[in-house]
């Protein structure tokens, strides 16, 4: 009788650890999410065509997810959007790699948050209103080192 009533507690402990596990990896119910973002880059008032931009859900305490990348056009302007799937709201964030007034041997990175009500449940096509930096002039952006990301 002993024998039976320990066997049954770890049982039970082996399906509560299982159940408490597999909700952390992916039974949770996730969300496919969209944002976009634009604007124009400057360097001391002159367009700046030469950066990477990056769009990337915050992770909080998880890994940052890269949603979407690209690079301004000629004369500096961006418009593009990400989408992911997340169990919360996502938390957008656009990733600027420069050198603009950085002489370092890496690009420096500038990080701006996206407001969150610019975020819509569904594929892009959702997007209602990118969100719009307006004209960044990376001059007057706080930037630091990033060594793991280069541009074209």
């Amino acid at each position: 009788m002993v024998q039976l009533v320990q066997t049954s507690y770890l049982q039970m402990k082996v399906v509560i650890f299982l159940l408490l596990t597999s909700s952390c990896h992916g039974f949770l119910p996730r969300h496919l999410q969209s944002v976009g973002v634009q604007g124009k880059l400057r360097c001391n008032g002159k367009p700046l065509d030469r950066a990477g931009l990056q769009l990337h859900e915050s992770g909080g305490y998880a890994k940052d997810y890269l949603m979407s990348s690209t690079i301004p056009d000629k004369t500096g302007s961006f418009k593009f959007f990400g989408t992911t799937e997340a169990v919360f709201m996502m938390r957008p964030v656009l990733r600027i790699f420069h050198r603009c007034n950085y002489k370092g041997t890496c690009p420096a990175r500038a990080e701006l948050r996206v407001p969150k009500n610019y975020v819509v449940e569904g594929l892009a096509d959702k997007i209602v209103k990118f969100y719009d930096f307006g004209v960044l002039d990376l001059i007057n952006t706080k930037s630091t080192p990033n060594c793991a990301f280069d541009y074209p």
